[in-house]
């Protein structure tokens, strides 16, 4: 149903441009549309897509996972990419808990979909992403937009890679990425060296809490910010940001951390240790 809001859109968008330039005398009927219908624009537009869309499976889908679908050149796979890409887009540009109508659906059912768009089994290739929306602008506000509807970013952050920055790999990606902020530190191993232990052991707030420790909420949604500091009468006060918790911030956390599970993505694990300090 989104992919087919998502595509008419493009399909509307089409004739207007293409009735304006018949009304500029720029259209001939040699280089008019072939595309007349609805059904025969969603045909053509696949058609267009479908050599990039395999490519980006080879690319990005181990063998096996993808074993069961390679009769047919993975037109199976293609197909149920290209519905779910577009459905993805327009699930992000309407999205909106006060007015969950737009995406002809009710409120709780409109949760439940923000949910469905982070499990990381879910994931769709950025690459699939950007093809089906080349607006890159439009592709991103896009993002921004559902990524803050979690309350895990801050309302004034925004995170767009430019030439130089690496894309993001998929919506999930994306909001850790929002999270952590652009100028994301690495761990400086070298310095462990000096610790008595190789691994040193961080406490969790319940035992800074036990061990007198004041616990002190920031007017920042960055989980970067956490600053032990001291205060007067030789106590100590550990500044931590502030957390939104709704149906969906267990899930969300869940996913991320399964994501820094994932043995071929390479990170230091942050989401992972901030959950694990917080619990």
């Amino acid at each position: 149903m989104w992919a087919a809001m998502w595509i008419r859109e493009k399909y509307i968008q089409g004739v207007d441009n293409e009735q304006q330039q018949e009304g500029n005398g720029e259209l001939t009927r040699s280089n008019r549309r072939q595309h007349r219908t609805f059904d025969d624009f969603v045909k053509g537009k696949y058609a267009e897509f479908k050599d990039k869309i395999v490519r980006v499976i080879e690319q990005c889908y181990s063998d096996e996972v993808i074993e069961e679908y390679k009769d047919n050149k993975y037109e199976a796979l293609a197909w149920m990419l290209f519905v779910d890409g577009c459905s993805v887009l327009e699930l992000m540009k309407e999205a909106d808990v006060e007015k969950p109508e737009a995406l002809k659906i009710k409120i709780d059912q409109l949760i439940l979909m923000l949910q469905d768009l982070l499990l990381l089994e879910n994931q769709i290739p950025f690459q699939l992403l950007k093809l089906f929306c080349p607006e890159q602008d439009e592709l991103f506000k896009s993002m921004n937009k559902f990524v803050k509807l979690h309350h895990m970013v801050n309302r004034d952050l925004t995170y767009q890679p430019g030439t130089n920055s690496p894309q993001p790999t998929h919506l999930l990606d994306y909001l850790r990425k929002k999270i952590l902020g652009d100028d994301q530190t690495t761990i400086d191993f070298a310095k462990l060296n000096e610790c008595k232990t190789k691994w040193p052991r961080h406490r969790n707030i319940q035992e800074l809490k036990a061990a007198g420790i004041k616990v002190q909420r920031q007017r920042v949604a960055d989980i970067r910010h956490i600053q032990l500091s001291c205060c007067p009468f030789f106590c100590r006060k550990l500044d931590l940001p502030e957390v939104i918790v709704d149906d969906s911030t267990a899930t969300t956390y869940m996913n991320l951390i399964a994501y820094e599970m994932c043995p071929d993505f390479k990170n230091d694990f942050e989401i992972s240790s901030y959950v694990a300090f917080a619990d």
